[in-house]
C-alpha cells in the first residue's frame, strides 16, 4: 500500500475517541486495565514488526511520511492493522510523552506468556525505568528466556 495520505483517517481534535485513547495509555492503570501500551519510535515500531510483533493503531504526521517513505511503506505493506491515522505535530504534541514528539505513534497489545523452560531472572523493586531497560536488554543478550517482574518493579511498558 502507497503512502498516501489519503489512505488515512485525518485526527484534528483532542476530543477524538482515539487521542483520549493514547492520553489514558500514558498511565499505568489504563495500560494494564486496557492490556495496550503505546510505542512513540519508528526505528522500534519498524523493528517490532520485522520481529513479528505487529502494532493495532498507527499514529503518524505528514513530516514523518514524507521523510521515511521507505519504511513507512514497509509498515503498511506487512502489518496487518487496518487502523491508521493522520496526525498534526500540534495534535502529537498533546498526547506525546517525549520534549520533543517523534511524528509516530503505535498501539500495542500487551502480550503475557506462561514461564518457558531455561533461565530465570526475578526482579524485585527496580524502580528506576531505565535500569529496567537494561536488565531486560542484558537478560536478552544473555539467552535468559524468562523475566518476571513483581509489583515493586517500573512498568515495563513506561
Amino acid at each position: 500500500m502507497e503512502n498516501n495520505i489519503n489512505n488515512y483517517e485525518k485526527l484534528t481534535s483532542v476530543q477524538n475517541d482515539q487521542i483520549k485513547l493514547l492520553n489514558k495509555l500514558a498511565l499505568k492503570k489504563y495500560r494494564y486495565k486496557l492490556e495496550r501500551f503505546t510505542v512513540e519510535n519508528l526505528t522500534i515500531i519498524y523493528d517490532a514488526l520485522k520481529s513479528g510483533y505487529d502494532f493495532e493503531a498507527l499514529f503518524i504526521t505528514q513530516d514523518l511520511i514524507k521523510n521515511y517513505k521507505a519504511k513507512v511503506q514497509y509498515l503498511r505493506a506487512h502489518s496487518q492493522c487496518k487502523n491508521y491515522y493522520l496526525i498534526d505535530e500540534k495534535l502529537n504534541k498533546q498526547y506525546s510523552l517525549l520534549d520533543t514528539p517523534s511524528g509516530i505513534t503505535a498501539v500495542y497489545k500487551i502480550k503475557t506468556k506462561k514461564l518457558t523452560d531455561g533461565s530465570v531472572i526475578i526482579l524485585n523493586s527496580v524502580s528506576d525505568p531505565g535500569n529496567l531497560g537494561a536488565i531486560m536488554r542484558s537478560a536478552l543478550v544473555f539467552g535468559f528466556n524468562n523475566l518476571v517482574l513483581d509489583k515493586t518493579c517500573a512498568d515495563a511498558y513506561n
